[in-house]
């Protein structure tokens, strides 16, 4: 945002800005950055559980997809959109 601000583009009047891990960063930039929440620990779990099945069974192809929800967190690096 630092950057955008250097070349004269205002966030979020001219540009929306979002990140993505809501580290503590994000509160405090300015303006305070739109981020992606994850769950760190349920993703931990998830691949340690992986690590464990194929150690267990190596001979097995993984492919699978796992989907572990996000939360979006709304702060002032974006506008709103109307309508």
């Amino acid at each position: 945002m630092q950057a955008l601000k250097e070349r004269g583009i205002c966030v979020p009047e001219d540009v929306s800005v979002t990140g993505f891990d809501d580290s503590i960063y994000a509160q405090l930039c300015s303006p305070p950055l739109t981020t992606v929440a994850v769950d760190t620990d349920a993703i931990a779990r998830l691949a340690a559980k992986r690590m464990i099945k194929h150690m267990n069974e190596p001979q097995k192809k993984g492919g699978e997809v796992y989907r572990i929800p996000g939360k979006i967190i709304y702060r002032d690096s974006v506008c709103k959109i109307n309508g």
